[in-house]
């Protein structure tokens, strides 16, 4: 059997999973995606892949104006659900990533600054899972987001 050295030191045979797609496409053939990603049940049934981070792509039709009506929403759920007080908003177009999404910047009454990807989209739409709002610099679902706004686990057990 013929094997592949790989950079790190590594063995790979001539028919392992990581090298066959790669031979059929030196080979002109079309790429197939592995069976045990397209034999799975709801590939089987529906014929759709599963998408890794649903959400956390471009947003249509958002507005800068409706992304500042749903920061509003989201320090008030900061406030009801986690007890956290916002002291100052600040609308930082620099920062903006684009594609429907736009930055604020949150100062939090402890101190701490926290910057929100805001999708420009109804509030309703965001805490349904359409679209995924950013916590200084990480994609997260509604709910998710607010959690990640609470003050870290100091990790001594305190």
């Amino acid at each position: 059997m013929r094997v592949i050295r790989t950079q790190f030191g590594g063995v790979l045979g001539e028919n392992d999973p990581f090298v066959r797609p790669y031979r059929a496409e030196q080979a002109g053939e079309k790429r197939r995606l592995p069976e045990t990603l397209t034999r799975t049940p709801l590939m089987m049934e529906t014929g759709r892949m599963i998408s890794i981070n649903p959400g956390s792509g471009p947003v249509e039709e958002a507005t800068e104006q409706q992304a500042a009506e749903n920061i509003q929403a989201f320090i008030a759920d900061l406030a009801k659900e986690h007890g956290l007080a916002v002291a100052s908003i600040d609308r930082t177009p620099l920062a903006d990533y684009g594609e429907g999404r736009f930055a604020f910047a949150l100062g939090i009454t402890d101190g701490r600054r926290i910057e929100i990807q805001m999708p420009g989209v109804p509030v309703d739409r965001i805490r349904a899972g359409w679209a995924r709002l950013y916590v200084d610099g990480s994609s997260w679902y509604w709910d998710f987001a607010l959690r990640q706004c609470q003050v870290p686990d100091s990790g001594d057990g305190s």
